[in-house]
């Protein structure tokens, strides 16, 4: 949408106004009550169930992978009997200071030892899990400000309950039922009531919203037999208030905070999904919102031949991994669509130490069938994407993506407009990614003395503008606050081509800046190019940041690594200089080893300037 009609819905660290909505909140809490009449007196099934298990042990005497999955997840859990119950991880500073990995070894521990006791009832594996509870019920509290760490905490107990619920005692039982109600209901309640000291996340559209009402759910489907009024209100509550994180989702599925949030965050959606079906006999109509039906396409809508999802804002660059996830088991179950899980299963069959417990929950059996993306793809939604990919399985194999968006998205970084490119099973065009979390001021996205400029997280080179491949005029980064969105795709022959409008990205001097790109599906060629309007003289800087060795002669780049090359000719003014730049950058920064910037600079005069590129794999004309 043009930036004169983004709304508030578009800014991902705003609350949204009147969000959980009392009157809805009224309504779902009464429909709730039939179906919250039926919960037994104990923590009712959650995600797993006495089905469940029952067929997981018979497929474990004659399914191989299922034996083989179920014996490592159980000597896992074994390997817990040493050692402390819960390791206390800490982690940043000051208001950023949190225990989230501590609450994430709590979830893993209680479901791994929940299921291996669940699946062999070996006496030790128990006890164990009985003493993982108590060292989380004996915190003093579960960092609520960071409620990320207490919603997690909350998810690791409420499902340690329901799954072991029978081998533990009662006095286990009561203390991991009490510490959820005090340390985790508790402060949830006030969260969706009063302002919240490190981010309102009951109304935010990010995966803290996800995750937090994920947990808060669980906790009182866990806990409802020993407060039914308060755990109802609050899960009708919690309903209502994850719709906000669920909007980001809208229309189709694709995540604005890229491939590894959103692995995060429909881990958590699968987890509230199942936890009211198994409980309740009903998801609650959360599964038919908008966007869900098809978000288990995504990961494989951005996924390049090189084996990498598009990278943007804090994706982490060295990941391989980021199009898989353990949710896409619940998407082949839920939608009866196999094919979903392919590459899962495919990871599985290579890393099954990776099993988790919720592969076994939702297992569905494999099928050779995968689901094949289109050649040139629009993803739309707060951070629209363009992908175009050659024809499959032909030389060169090549990907071009091309990112919009909101510039304060969530984990977002200044980089309106940037591309990257892929051929030979090489990445040339890049993103670096993510930095250092801990890094100081990474979090601080605004001038505190002028909300309309960046903050300190784009001082880090990562973040900033001069990062990403996209033009720097007179050295200014791209402006706060503003959208852009991709024109329709329009395709013709073997050629499609989009385009991005950046003029609100960049502004004085600039009175206009349009992005074209057009990539050729059957030879991989790929064509940017720019129109830039100036109102005044200016100093541009045209970038494109590469990992691999660029040789410059006149306007042609020869990029060559891993003994692949590709050949970029460079449309520019005729005073234009070609540079190279290293992209390193010293410590506490990522080094960027081996990156550099080739940068095509030129001082222009008021008027209209043309520049762009044209990528050519070796082997094609």
């Amino acid at each position: 949408m043009p930036a004169s009609s983004t709304s508030q819905m578009m800014d991902p660290n705003r609350p949204l106004p009147n969000t959980p909505d009392p009157a809805r909140v009224v309504a779902l809490r009464e429909s709730l009550a039939p179906h919250l009449s039926k919960l037994p007196g104990r923590a009712p099934d959650l995600l797993l169930t006495a089905e469940r298990v029952d067929a997981l042990r018979a497929q474990a005497a004659d399914n191989p992978a299922i034996t083989r999955l179920t014996a490592t997840l159980v000597d896992r859990a074994r390997l817990y009997l040493e050692g402390e119950p819960l390791p206390m991880l800490w982690y940043g500073q000051d208001e950023y200071r949190h225990m989230l990995e501590t609450s994430r070894e709590a979830v893993r521990r209680c479901t791994d030892l929940a299921l291996a006791w669940r699946l062999t009832r070996d006496p030790a594996l128990i006890a164990r899990l009985a003493q993982v509870l108590d060292a989380a019920a004996v915190l003093p509290d579960w960092n609520p400000k960071h409620f990320l760490d207490t919603a997690e905490m909350m998810s690791a107990l409420a499902l340690g309950l329901a799954w072991a619920w029978d081998g533990l005692d009662d006095a286990a039982r009561t203390r991991a039922s009490q510490a959820i109600l005090e340390k985790g209901l508790a402060p949830a309640a006030q969260a969706y009531r009063d302002d919240w000291p490190h981010l309102p996340w009951r109304a935010l559209r990010n995966n803290w919203n996800v995750v937090c009402n994920t947990g808060v759910a669980l906790a009182c489907l866990a806990c409802h037999h020993l407060e039914p009024q308060t755990c109802a209100d609050l899960l009708a509550t919690a309903r209502v208030s994850v719709e906000a994180g669920l909007s980001s989702f809208v229309p189709e599925g694709a995540y604005p905070e890229g491939a590894i949030y959103w692995g995060y965050a429909v881990r958590y959606l699968a987890m509230f999904a199942s936890g009211l079906d198994t409980a309740l006999g009903a998801d609650l109509g959360l599964m038919s919102l908008p966007g869900l039906a098809r978000t288990a396409e995504y990961p494989a809508r951005v996924l390049s031949p090189a084996g990498h999802t598009v990278c943007f804002g804090d994706q982490s660059y060295e990941d391989r991994d980021s199009h898989r996830s353990l949710a896409q088991f619940f998407f082949a179950q839920w939608h009866g669509r196999p094919e979903f899980a392919t590459a899962e299963h495919d990871y599985l069959a290579e890393h099954p130490e990776t099993v988790t417990p919720y592969h076994l929950v939702w297992w569905t059996p494999p099928t050779e069938v995968a689901y094949i993306p289109v050649l040139s793809d629009r993803l739309d939604g707060p951070t629209p994407l363009a992908v175009f990919r050659s024809e499959p399985d032909k030389h060169p194999r090549a990907f071009l993506s091309l990112k919009g968006g909101w510039n304060p998205e969530s984990h977002g970084h200044l980089d309106l407009g940037t591309f990257e490119y892929h051929a030979l099973g090489q990445r040339w065009i890049i993103d670096l990614g993510r930095d250092d979390y801990r890094l100081p001021g990474y979090w601080e996205e605004f001038d505190p003395a002028d909300p309309s400029q960046p903050g300190k997280r784009f001082d880090w080179f990562r973040c900033s503008t001069y990062a990403h491949s996209v033009p720097v005029i007179d050295g200014a980064q791209q402006r706060m606050r503003v959208a852009t969105a991709l024109s329709d795709i329009e395709t013709t022959g073997d050629a499609s081509s989009c385009q991005l409008d950046l003029t609100d990205a960049y502004r004085d001097p600039a009175q206009s800046v349009v992005r074209r790109v057009r990539f050729h599906h059957r030879t991989g060629v790929a064509e940017v190019a720019d129109t830039i309007d100036l109102t005044r003289p200016a100093r541009v800087e045209w970038a494109l940041l590469t990992p691999a060795t660029p040789t410059v002669n006149g306007r042609r780049i020869e990029l060559e690594q891993a003994g692949k090359r590709v050949r970029i000719e460079v449309n520019a003014p005729t005073t234009a200089e070609m540079v190279v730049e290293s992209a390193e950058q010293s410590p506490p920064q990522a080094a960027n080893s081996g990156v550099c910037r080739v940068v095509c600079a030129f001082d222009a005069g008021p008027g209209r300037h043309e520049i762009g590129a044209r990528l050519i794999p070796a082997g094609q004309a």
